[in-house]
C-alpha cells in the first residue's frame, strides 16, 4: 500500500504521460494536483472489502480525483482485505494487456 503513493509521486514527476499506475489499498497522495495527476493515463485502483486502512471513502474521493484529471480509472471493489488477491491478480493482467496493447 506504500508504493501506492510512491507510484503516483512518480507520475506525477514524470516529464511524459506514464501509461498506467496500478494502485491496490493505498491511496492517492493528498499534494498532488490535477495538473500532475493529469500524467497519468490509466489507473486501476483496487480496494479490499474489508480494508480498515483504505476506507470506501478515500477509494471514492481517489477515483474522483483521478478522473477529474482526465485519467482513464478502472475500480476494482473485490472481497477482501488489505492485501492483494486473486482478483487484483486477474483485473492488473487484464488493465496490463489493455495499456501494452495500445
Amino acid at each position: 500500500s506504500q508504493g501506492v503513493a510512491t507510484a503516483f509521486r512518480a507520475a506525477a514527476a514524470s516529464p511524459r504521460r506514464v501509461d498506467g499506475v496500478i494502485a491496490v489499498g493505498g491511496d492517492v497522495p493528498t499534494e498532488i494536483g490535477a495538473a500532475a495527476l493529469g500524467r497519468v493515463a490509466r489507473a486501476l485502483v483496487c480496494r479490499g472489502s474489508r480494508d480498515e486502512w483504505y476506507t470506501t471513502a478515500k477509494f471514492d474521493a481517489d477515483i474522483g480525483r483521478l478522473r477529474v484529471a482526465g485519467a482513464g480509472v478502472t475500480p476494482l471493489a473485490f472481497d477482501g482485505g488489505h492485501e492483494w488477491s486473486d482478483a487484483v491478480n486477474q483485473a492488473a493482467g487484464v488493465f496490463l494487456h489493455a495499456v501494452l496493447a495500445r
